[in-house]
């Protein structure tokens, strides 16, 4: 009965924070027009990083070549170091003619068994293009709670955020 004493394994949640930077042509003239990114440029590489992501800083990030702002489930949107980051939802939440912000909220799941896949929500600014070329620089921030719970945090993200977009829309046509 010596195996009744061993420990049980479980996997954990993945926990911490990650930056990615990098360069990506949007699919209109200014930030304020745009919808998309058409494509990345070859540079995107991972930045600041803890918990889970300790010692990725510096890593090349495997990007997809088009995203809609306004997406839903985009399974292997990027990915890094052996974790790979499913979107589920994305939209808008501030624009100018200079710069915009997405916010968005997915899952990522590791080849690392030993971790679970683990929700995580996070922004992408971008900025002017006309300052690099037609090329807008990006930052992108990922933070993970590491505590699951069943999803009631990204419904609640999601709802918020898709009143935001809304409450933006409707005031665009109120002006």
């Amino acid at each position: 009965m010596m195996w009744a004493t061993l420990p049980s394994l479980h996997a954990v949640p993945i926990t911490g924070h990650i930056e990615f930077t990098g360069t990506a042509k949007l699919d209109g003239p200014d930030t304020g027009n745009s919808t998309k990114i058409v494509s990345w440029g070859n540079d995107g590489v991972a930045g600041s990083a803890n918990g889970s992501f300790a010692g990725l800083s510096g890593s090349s990030v495997g990007l997809n070549n088009s995203w809609f702002f306004y997406s839903g489930s985009y399974n292997d949107f990027w990915s890094v170091g052996g974790f790979t980051f499913n979107l589920s939802y994305s939209a808008v939440f501030s624009t100018t003619a200079t710069s915009l912000t997405v916010v968005f909220l997915g899952t990522v799941i590791s080849s690392d068994p030993g971790y679970e896949p683990t929700a995580f929500n996070g922004t992408f600014t971008i900025h002017d293009p006309a300052s690099n070329g037609g090329m807008s620089s990006y930052k992108e921030t990922l933070l993970f709670n590491g505590v699951p719970d069943g999803g009631d945090t990204l419904l609640l993200l999601g709802m918020a955020a898709m009143f935001l977009g809304l409450s933006r829309l409707r005031w665009r046509h109120a002006s």
